[in-house]
């Protein structure tokens, strides 16, 4: 999940963010800030979490990992406010993040809801947003943070621009301009999963790594 958000960053996020906004300090935001720091010049993160002791452990362990500096806060308003990426990988089920928080220019990383009946961002947010999915079918499936706008007539299905996969093979256009307000709406595909698999096996192979198992 890290490492679609790294490729959709790549492409949505402003080439000189380096300030990270993080909402959930569990193992996804981990990998999330591990891949953001792989594409862009990032040099502080904060983090939120309604728990003190989780974001506390969870800044002193990512910045020695990442050498950055990362500050936990008490609200998410703190993480998002200033932040050129934002990151809600949280497990709310309602939203935490207000679209007033985003300044121009701000990439979104939505990956912690993915039932319809839940969300992490608000109507703001997605109105505001242009909006980028890893599926467009699972999306119109089980996005929650989509199909609550689309249901109250907030947005419709045209407002989501486009798949991940457009923007690799260069269909459609990412971040046009420095003051888009761009999101990545991810739920998650199995070929993410296959494909890291293969390129973790590439490289066990080359550096002959691991046991081969012959069943």
């Amino acid at each position: 999940t890290g490492a679609a958000s790294g490729v959709a960053t790549k492409y949505l996020a402003r080439r000189n963010s380096s300030r990270v906004g993080l909402l959930g300090s569990g193992i996804q935001a981990q990998t999330q800030l591990q891949a953001m720091c792989a594409v862009r010049p990032i040099k502080l993160a904060k983090v939120f979490s309604p728990t003190s002791d989780h974001r506390a452990s969870f800044a002193k362990r990512m910045a020695a990992k990442l050498g950055i500096e990362v500050i936990p806060v008490t609200k998410p308003e703190e993480a998002v406010r200033e932040s050129d990426i934002v990151i809600a990988a949280s497990a709310a089920k309602t939203p935490i993040m207000s679209g007033n928080w985003l300044m121009p220019g701000t990439h979104v990383n939505g990956i912690g809801s993915h039932t319809p009946d839940a969300r992490e961002l608000d109507e703001n947010t997605i109105k505001r947003s242009k909006i980028v999915v890893d599926s467009m079918e699972a999306a119109l499936r089980e996005a929650g943070d989509l199909l609550i706008p689309i249901a109250n007539g907030i947005v419709n299905q045209e407002h989501i621009f486009g798949e991940l996969g457009e923007l690799v093979l260069g269909k459609k256009a990412g971040r046009i301009n420095e003051d888009e307000i761009t999101l990545f709406k991810s739920q998650g595909l199995a070929i993410e999963d296959i494909s890291t698999a293969k390129l973790v096996y590439q490289k066990a192979k080359a550096a002959g790594k691991g046991m081969e198992l012959h069943i």
